[in-house]
């Protein structure tokens, strides 16, 4: 928990850095690793005010984050704290590396009044994102070693976010280790604003595969009742309310989520989810319960997404290594600005959910952890029955759902080819590709929205009946069956 504020304390010397510079090689620097970071600046301040209220920091210290960094990777050697996730080294590395080129760049020192007291202040926090496997003093003087050649790598070849695999890659290599070569198959976060019911919410999308872990290792660990369990860095509790079941067949759970122990400030989420099993794939989609906010506190006014797993294997057996995970989180959290919600899921590791919230525990399911449709209450003797009395009481719920999703499911593509355009590396092809997914979703629709409003609201679905073939489609993406 305190290794997350402080990674946020990094990200907010650089949002610092931008709002006290005025110079504008350094803001349009800075947007080159943190798009429209220069036209936000201050969401620093915004989360910390929001989350620690009087304890909230006023101005962010790199040196002193970077340090505390240090010292809680030293004492994970000894097991008196927890060690950094591959996911939390990637975005510690990153932030790290953005302020060392936004040092570079900056005419007059912003970060450290010169070089040598930016290799004191980054030292030990470079040092605790370095090769797990050997010791912290180690990792130090490898950095004290090669901190040069690591600035050298900055400025020729991390310009910009479309150049940072190339660079953590060279910076993972044998001659530098400078950063734990766990990281490299960590994406960075790909995060945008979408409007949802006049709200505008920050979506983060994930698309990740593993030919180490099973889909029925993921459907060991992945029912919201061990969401605490496989990330207690922001997850605080989940826990059971009301009746375990609605009357359409979704279930609900208490989401307590926050900066744990550290005194901040908690924000308690009524959600509502809903688990679909196939032979070969799997699905959980999640949303505010109705009414909100229940037994809620009322701070966040959107909350959904899904979480879609399937297998990849050549066997098509869910029981060896092969899957593929995509997820999705759209969220509105009322005091926040829209950019400030960007940077808090990113931070908190709903960019990387797939390798961090997901894969991580999945590789050795606790025996304790909840099954896939477990619920944390006792089951009722007889399954309520499912409305089958026609189309017209959720004819408008499903229009605005469906255009949500076919909206929200355009925005991963529209990341790649915005990524693409930044690199300079963007052709004829992606557009006209784009275009092609923009108009085929969008004559889809209308065939799909008939075929919605003719089923019952939330029927269950039969193992048999899931989609065969292991691709997951544009409706599996975007919510429930």
């Amino acid at each position: 928990m305190a290794a997350l504020r402080d990674l946020f304390e990094v990200y907010g010397a650089l949002d610092e850095a931008a709002a006290k510079s005025g110079n504008p090689a350094v803001g349009t620097t800075l947007d080159e690793f943190l798009p429209k970071a220069s036209r936000n600046t201050g969401w620093y301040r915004e989360v910390e005010d929001f989350f620690f209220r009087e304890n909230a920091q006023q101005s962010p210290n790199l040196g002193e984050a970077c340090a505390r960094l240090g010292a809680q990777a030293k004492q994970a050697e000894q097991g008196n704290a927890p060690r950094l996730t591959a996911p939390q080294k990637h975005r510690l590395f990153y932030g790290l590396s953005a302020a060392a080129r936004i040092q570079q760049v900056a005419p007059t020192p912003l970060l450290a009044s010169s070089k040598s007291d930016l290799k004191a202040a980054m030292a030990p926090a470079l040092a605790a994102v370095g090769p797990e496997e050997k010791p912290y003093e180690a990792r130090l003087q490898n950095v004290d070693d090669r901190f040069d050649d690591y600035l050298n790598g900055v400025q020729s070849r991390f310009v910009g976010r479309a150049n940072y695999y190339g660079f953590r890659e060279a910076a993972a290599a044998p001659d530098m280790e400078v950063v734990d070569p766990s990281t490299l198959n960590i994406p960075l976060c790909r995060s945008g604003i979408v409007t949802v019911d006049r709200l505008q919410a920050a979506v983060v999308d994930t698309d990740l595969c593993s030919d180490d872990i099973s889909l029925n290792n993921l459907k060991a660990i992945v029912n919201p009742f061990n969401w605490n369990e496989n990330y207690p860095d922001f997850f605080v509790r989940m826990a059971p309310f009301r009746d375990p079941f609605r009357s359409d067949r979704w279930r609900r759970v208490l989401e307590t989520v926050g900066f744990g122990g550290l005194g901040a400030l908690e924000i308690t989420t009524a959600l509502k989810y809903f688990p679909t099993i196939g032979e070969c794939e799997a699905r959980l989609d999640y949303d505010l319960d109705d009414p909100t906010p229940g037994p809620g506190d009322g701070q966040v006014l959107v909350d959904r997404g899904y979480i879609n797993m399937w297998v990849t294997n050549q066997d098509r057996n869910p029981d060896l290594p092969g899957v593929r995970v995509r997820t999705r989180k759209v969220i509105h959290i009322s005091g926040l600005s829209p950019y400030a919600q960007q940077r808090l899921v990113c931070l908190t590791g709903y960019g990387t959910a797939s390798s961090e919230f997901l894969f991580g525990p999945a590789v050795d399911p606790r025996p304790e952890a909840r099954g896939f449709d477990y619920y944390d209450h006792e089951q009722p003797e007889e399954d309520p029955q499912t409305a089958t009395s026609g189309p017209s009481t959720h004819v408008v719920a499903t229009a605005v759902n469906l255009w949500t999703d076919s909206v929200e499911g355009l925005v991963s593509d529209y990341f790649d080819v915005a990524e693409k355009w930044m690199a300079g590396g963007l052709r004829l092809s992606d557009v006209t590709d784009f275009s092609q997914k923009v108009t085929g979703r969008l004559v889809s629709s209308p065939l799909e929205f008939l075929e919605r409003i003719n089923q019952p609201r939330n029927p269950r679905v039969r193992a048999n009946e899931a989609q065969q073939g292991g691709q997951a489609n544009e409706t599996q993406q975007g919510g429930a069956p």
